[in-house]
């Protein structure tokens, strides 16, 4: 059976068995490759403005959960 497409090698540094960068396409189509910093900057900047324009709760709550997620995990890396 073949390796998962989030558990194959991809050479990247991990932080709780999770690679230190993601890959993600942007709008164009084009592959572009985040830090999980951030990715969580870009997901608590979402999450604020979703708030502030008053937008679905669920969504701020996932992206802010997801954030301190990714915050979380670099943070034990470092010791924290």
């Amino acid at each position: 059976m073949a390796p998962s497409p989030d558990r194959r090698n991809t050479g990247l540094t991990t932080i709780g068995g999770r690679p230190w960068s993601l890959r993600a396409v942007d709008k164009r189509g084009i592959p572009m490759q985040l830090s999980k910093l951030e990715a969580a900057r870009r997901q608590l900047e979402t999450a604020i403005k979703l708030y502030f324009e008053y937008g679905d709760e669920v969504s701020i709550h996932a992206l802010a959960a997801a954030a301190y997620s990714l915050i979380r995990d670099i943070n034990e890396h470092r010791g924290g």
